[in-house]
């Protein structure tokens, strides 16, 4: 007798001593209807991946189906909360690369500002006496423009 007939005859049983006695056809039918949601209900998870590597716990009851059938689904559960929770990691691992290059994007622009500042900038004016100045305590005149031009920006 396998482990579903078991539990039909167990439910059987135990239906027919906590209810008064029905017409035979009516328990027939009974019967056949339990039968059939608990195939159904099995057969749903019986080729699913999770169910061939699902751990089992050292006080699981393995004749019983309905506990198997549980695990199956909390099995279920928690794998498609793992995938989630990668997507989750994936996404933000995506966004943090797309912040990186968006300022690196941004350092290399304004580098760029800073060499045609730096080119256009006349040494002898007041300003270029005062960037050189300023420059002094940079390890590159570069460096220093960039510096000069960003504190410029937030200031605007």
């Amino acid at each position: 007798m396998d482990p579903i007939e078991k539990l039909l005859a167990e439910l059987k049983s135990e239906y027919n001593r906590t209810s008064p006695p029905k017409e035979e056809n009516e328990d027939t039918d009974e019967c056949q209807k339990l039968q059939s949601k608990t195939i159904r209900g099995t057969s749903k998870f019986a080729n699913s991946p999770i169910t061939k590597q699902s751990p089992i716990s050292p006080d699981f009851n393995q004749s019983d189906p309905m506990d198997r059938l549980l695990s199956d689904v909390k099995a279920d559960f928690e794998q498609k909360d793992l995938e989630r929770d990668l997507q989750i990691q994936r996404e933000l691992e995506q966004q943090r690369l797309e912040q990186e290059k968006f300022q690196a994007k941004q350092q290399e622009l304004l580098q760029k500002r800073a060499q045609d500042w730096l080119s256009k900038l006349d040494t002898l004016s007041y300003e270029g006496l005062w960037f050189e100045k300023f420059a002094q305590g940079y390890s590159s005149k570069l460096a220093a423009a960039i510096e000069y031009l960003q504190a410029n920006r937030e200031n605007t």
